[in-house]
């Protein structure tokens, strides 16, 4: 009967994860989430320029400044 004999961790080759079954070795949540939270608050930023001045001049009528506009904005769908 054989031995099987540890594995000598070699610096030129490099180690695979070990996923379970199903995963197909992407990204972890916490990475895509993140990425999908950046993608959206930079897509929600960019707006014609009608939209920014009149966000602009709500906020400023509310005494805010434009970001706390818009995450107000984004975070509740109104802004009181």
């Amino acid at each position: 009967m054989h031995r099987l004999k540890p594995r000598i961790p070699r610096p030129d080759i490099p180690v695979k994860p070990v996923f379970g079954i199903g995963h197909n070795g992407g990204p972890n949540f916490v990475s895509w989430q993140q990425f999908c939270w950046q993608k959206a608050r930079k897509k929600a930023f960019e707006a014609p320029r009608e939209v920014v001045l009149m966000r602009l001049r709500r906020a400023q009528a509310l005494g805010m400044s434009y970001d706390q506009y818009v995450s107000i904005l984004l975070d509740k769908g109104k802004v009181p």
